[in-house]
């Protein structure tokens, strides 16, 4: 199964009623990227990365090749780890670099 970071126009309506002051990044979106059952060490590692992503996704603005570089990192390395072709500690090893 592919993972990816996308996000339908309706899933960015939701995102962008979210009060001020609330995390952006939720159950709930981990749930929409198919990522509910990841262990919270990988979540709490990807969780800043992918909140940028999804911030500059709903302010429209240009994602720069930097975020581009480790989303496709962090699809691989989860897809990776999900898949049985490494071990959680690989996987969280690779995206901490």
């Amino acid at each position: 199964m592919s993972t990816a970071i996308s996000l339908r126009s309706t899933d960015q309506l939701t995102l962008t009623s979210v009060p001020a002051g609330i995390p952006l990044l939720t159950s709930e979106l981990y749930h929409l990227l198919g990522w509910g059952d990841l262990s919270p060490a990988l979540k709490v590692l990807v969780e800043p990365d992918i909140h940028d992503y999804v911030s500059t996704i709903i302010n429209e603005e240009p994602v720069v090749a930097a975020q581009e570089q480790r989303r496709r990192r962090i699809i691989y390395w989860i897809d990776a780890f999900r898949s049985g072709m490494c071990t959680e500690q690989t996987a969280l090893t690779a995206l901490a670099d």
